[in-house]
């Protein structure tokens, strides 16, 4: 068989695999496997010396990418690393260590980056047991545990570990995970095959140090971003108070002018023809005043968040929808899936002012005939992804535009996420516009990680 075939069904078996077995919706099966893609790059070429790498790559990369969300046993993570094994042609062994080293991986709270990385070393691993230990103030303890239960001298191993000492039992391994150049938790692994699984038990160790790190950061910053969103909603419920009291009123006193403006041209004798001409442009005045003032109104009750967080948040979600279905007669698909109650108040509101934005500049500049709406609260993160038909615009322009002009709509969006930690993706061409929010949980979910779950 041409080896250029072979490649290609060989990538074509790995990827039917993972959309099969992950469970997961078909669009977000997609974009794991299309990121492996291009984390491969080159490397699926028809030369035998690069295409198990490269192969190894996309089949790894999408199944931790793909891993939580699909809610893997261990054991049908187990079967599917042979089966990957398999139609790849790459080593098992080959595949774990890019399952593990995914970048992607790095975007992770940090808990449910570690359950990645140790339900992954047991899938592709011949060990039993693998087990997290930190350490506060020189005592480690198990934050997490995969597979059998802890050994009882678990504290001492990861104790010694800490101290840069080696296990004694040749069934067991450690690796230690460094924050700040610093010893601060290891993980311990023990099995039949763990002579095999030492190199991905480094590779694992390796990735989780930088979450480490970050999530003390996070941890120091978070109680700060929640303080400052708050404050800059303060600000926003004071302005929408300010524009009620003054613009608004402002713009039904100018109305009550024009009246009194017709009613007295009434009184001069204009002739008939020019008398129609003044009614046409007065009625055409009235109209635009009462849209600025509707515009007014509609604004001062966007910016009223105790409103909003008082709402249950589909049905606020959905009312933007409304609003926009009625300023444009576009009926948007909407997904919203997961528990939303775990959203925060600010991650709510800034969720809801994204999609306000985002659709009214739908309705204002894309000319598109399609959009769809989808929140899901997925278990590694939160995400909001608005996509259109439209005519889609040069983001790099538009950013330069509005920072030159002071326009405020796309940067405002970008700093309301950065605000919360947050990442805010613009993707544009012809006929397909796509906005994406992802926020992290500020709080893990019991469910996600813990404290030992038993293979099956």
């Amino acid at each position: 068989m041409d080896v250029r075939i072979e490649s290609r069904n060989g990538l074509a078996r790995a990827e039917g695999l993972l959309l099969a077995r992950s469970g997961v919706p078909a669009d977000i099966a997609a974009t794991a496997i299309g990121r492996a893609r291009l984390r491969a790059n080159g490397l699926l070429s028809p030369d035998p010396q690069t295409e198990a790498f490269g192969l190894a790559i996309v089949a790894g990369s999408a199944m931790s990418a793909l891993w939580l969300d699909a809610a893997w046993e261990i054991d049908e993570a187990r079967e599917l690393a042979a089966e990957l094994e398999e139609a790849t042609g790459a080593p098992r062994a080959l595949i774990g260590l890019q399952a593990l080293g995914n970048p992607d991986l790095l975007a992770l709270p940090l808990m449910a980056m570690a359950s990645v990385q140790m339900e992954a070393l047991l899938a592709f691993c011949g060990i039993d047991h693998v087990s997290l230990w930190a350490s506060t103030d020189g005592d480690p303890h198990p934050i997490a545990v995969r597979g059998i239960t802890a050994p009882p001298d678990g504290i001492a191993a990861a104790a010694a570990a800490l101290a840069g000492r080696p296990p004694t039992q040749a069934h067991r391994r450690t690796a230690l995970i460094t924050r700040w150049q610093r010893g601060h938790a290891v993980l311990l692994a023990e099995g039949p095959g763990i002579e095999d699984a030492e190199p991905l038990l480094v590779q694992a160790a390796a990735m989780l140090s930088p979450a480490f790190e970050r999530a003390t950061l996070i941890e120091r910053n978070v109680s700060g971003r929640e303080a400052l969103a708050q404050s800059a909603e303060r600000r926003l419920r004071r302005l929408g108070f300010d524009l009620h009291d003054g613009p608004v009123q402002d713009v039904l006193a100018l109305g009550a002018e024009l009246t009194r403006l017709t009613d007295s041209v009434q009184e001069l004798e204009l002739g008939p023809r020019n008398e129609r001409l003044l009614n046409g442009r007065f009625e055409d005045l009235r109209a635009y005043l009462a849209t600025i003032e509707s515009d007014l109104r509609e604004f001062c009750s966007s910016l009223e968040s105790p409103v909003l967080v008082a709402r249950p948040f589909d049905e606020a979600v959905r009312g933007a929808v409304w609003t926009f279905t009625a300023k444009s007669s576009i009926q948007p698909t909407v997904i919203i899936d997961g528990a939303l109650d775990s959203l925060t108040d600010t991650q709510r509101i800034t969720l809801y002012r994204i999609a306000q934005e985002a659709l009214s500049n739908v309705c204002d500049h894309s000319e598109a005939t399609e959009v769809t709406v989808a929140l899901r609260v997925l278990k590694t993160h939160i995400a909001l992804d608005i996509s259109d038909n439209g005519k889609g615009f040069d983001v790099n322009w538009a950013l330069m535009d509005a920072s030159r002009r002071g326009h405020i709509g796309l940067l405002g969006m970008l700093e309301r996420v950065r605000l919360i930690g947050g990442d805010l993706q613009v993707e544009s061409k012809p006929g397909c516009t796509r906005l994406s929010v992802k926020l992290s949980h500020y709080k893990l979910r019991d469910e996600l990680v813990p404290a030992a779950r038993a293979s099956a």
